[in-house]
């Protein structure tokens, strides 16, 4: 007695590994190339009887759009699927052609969508598939339009990116607690060090308790001088950050004022405001150095000379 294994278990098992392999490469992409290659390969796996596709993404400075992922591989060729996809570019909607050749009235259908973020067109997607009901090409359309929602969440996250640069690059260095937090660690040091180069190092930190004290106060100021060493540099960078700060939230408040009531009218008030805070802004950066400067200075010089 013999047996055999189910006639679609070779083919099955095959097909399992591909597309293992395609949620692999989708999960660890580097790029956009390897991100749009996997997920056309998982696309290409679920919807049945692909012959192959075609995922165009641009512009690029020119305008242009360019191949980021095809399949099965790169080496199919896939110029039939050119004119479906600059016809979706162009239309900005979801398409179905039937690909006819006089004698062979249907070598199969080409779907096309459109990948857009915000209004704003970053690609299309075309599949050559084999010949099918209107139905089941509608199904394949509706697969398509739901799985491009993978492709337009990684270009709106790209966009995100692309906009919290501008914003970094556009915000005042010192509204991030890590500039002023390194700021204050310098001042930090150039004061420990000021006084250890002045009285040497162990008579520095004698130096943190007033002379004549009587013992009895030693258990505690010896702590809270200690603990003062770090509050210093500990307020110049909380001060320096909060000012800075404050001025952009009061900006942004005042504007959002006009999307919250839905009237045109308070830009005639929120906008002056904006710009009476952004020029205090500019008299507050100047005030901010020079206090934070001031204040470094008097750190240091009771450092020195701590009896003054």
């Amino acid at each position: 007695m013999s047996s055999s294994a189910p006639i679609f278990s070779v083919n099955d098992d095959a097909r399992a590994r591909a597309e293992s392999a395609a949620w692999a490469q989708f999960a660890a992409a580097k790029d956009s190339a390897d991100y749009c290659s996997g997920w056309l390969a998982i696309l290409c796996s679920q919807i049945e009887r692909v012959k192959g596709g075609l995922v165009v993404i641009g512009p690029d400075s020119a305008g242009s759009y360019a191949a980021a992922a095809v399949w099965p591989d790169a080496s199919h060729d896939m110029t039939h699927l050119g004119p479906v996809a600059e016809r979706t570019l162009k239309e900005r909607r979801g398409l179905v052609e039937g690909r006819r050749i006089e004698g062979r009235p249907d070598l199969g259908t080409h779907v096309g969508y459109p990948i857009e973020v915000s209004g704003q067109l970053h690609g299309a997607v075309v599949l050559d598939i084999q010949p099918r009901a209107d139905h089941e090409v509608q199904r394949a359309l509706r697969q398509l339009h739901w799985a491009s929602a993978w492709l337009v969440d990684q270009f709106r996250q790209q966009a995100m990116s692309v906009q919290t640069r501008q914003l970094q690059r556009m915000s005042t260095a010192t509204s991030s607690i890590s500039v002023t937090a390194t700021l204050a660690a310098i001042a930090f040091v150039m004061i420990q060090v000021s006084g250890i180069r002045e009285h040497g190092f162990a008579h520095h930190f004698q130096n943190l308790v007033p002379h004549g004290l009587p013992a009895w106060l030693l258990p505690v100021m010896i702590p809270v001088e200690i603990l003062g060493m770090f509050t210093k540099p500990f307020a110049l960078c909380v001060r320096l950050f909060a000012n800075m700060t404050a001025g952009h939230v009061v900006i942004l408040s005042l504007i959002s004022i006009i999307f919250i009531l839905k009237t045109a009218f308070m830009a005639g008030v929120s906008v002056p405001f904006v710009l009476f805070i952004y020029m205090l802004e500019l008299g507050v950066c100047f005030l901010q150095a020079y206090i934070f400067t001031m204040l470094t200075s008097l750190f240091i010089g009771m450092a020195v000379h701590p009896a003054h």
